[in-house]
């Protein structure tokens, strides 16, 4: 008797099993994936352009080329009279354009890096501001072949 109630009970076991029924055959998967940022803006959907100053280039010819007209350039240039000196922006200085993705490609930020640690976010939304700010490093440890020189005891780097 205790035979038969325990196949019974594995043959129900296995029937349900095998005939589950399945309520969505197509279930909504939303794949999250990290956002991109640099400079502190979220560029995901941004076309970004890095290049340099030019020689004898300003800041309203370099935006002026980004389509930015004079006027709203000449305005930027007021508001950002406090917080940068644009007279100070020199050639061979890396910067950065973020446009808009679209058939309008509208200038939206302009960063120029003043030198390896800071940078200048040029903000040509709806209002127009300026934003002087300090890169953010990771610290990561970094291994370089070295050895100790035991006379002077001073580290030199390895050739190779």
């Amino acid at each position: 008797m205790f035979l038969l109630f325990a196949l019974f009970i594995a043959g129900w076991f296995v029937y349900k099993t095998s005939h589950e029924i399945i309520k969505d055959k197509n279930p909504v998967v939303e794949i999250k994936t990290k956002s991109r940022t640099e400079f502190g803006i979220q560029i995901d959907s941004m076309v970004m352009i890095h290049d340099q100053i030019e020689e004898n280039q300003n800041i309203t010819q370099l935006l002026m080329s980004y389509g930015v007209s004079a006027q709203m350039a000449d305005s930027l240039v007021r508001k950002c009279d406090t917080v940068f000196d644009v007279r100070k922006i020199r050639a061979g200085n890396n910067y950065t354009a973020l446009l808009k993705n679209d058939t309008s490609q509208a200038l939206q930020y302009l960063i120029y890096e003043q030198n390896t640690t800071e940078y200048v976010v040029f903000v040509l939304k709806d209002s127009v501001m300026c934003i002087r700010e300090k890169k953010r490093y990771s610290e990561k440890q970094l291994h370089l072949p070295a050895k100790l020189n035991r006379a002077s005891g001073r580290l030199s780097r390895k050739k190779g």
